[in-house]
């Protein structure tokens, strides 16, 4: 006997109101239909290397924020209804 899949949402979200509505969102979704997310922070969405013009410092700071960024997301992830991976 197979058993069924969960349907997973998989959420590019960061801190902006509106990534924070659409996670909302799809926890309301995915709790609908006894689904699970997948919380992905989209830091930029870009065709360039932003750090082209920055350099390589602006990079290994946002690195070092990195552990911040996923606290972040573990804490948002935790009071959800829906089951929540980050």
């Amino acid at each position: 006997m197979k058993t069924a899949r969960k349907l997973s949402f998989i959420v590019l979200t960061s801190f902006y109101p509106e990534a924070q509505r659409a996670v909302l969102y799809a926890d309301e979704l995915a709790g609908g239909v006894d689904g699970r997310l997948l919380l992905l922070h989209a830091n930029r969405i870009s065709f360039f290397d932003p750090y082209i013009f920055t350099g390589e410092s602006w990079r290994r700071q946002e690195l070092a924020d990195e552990p911040g960024i996923k606290a972040m997301l573990a804490h948002l992830a935790a009071h959800l209804h829906t089951p929540a991976t980050v």
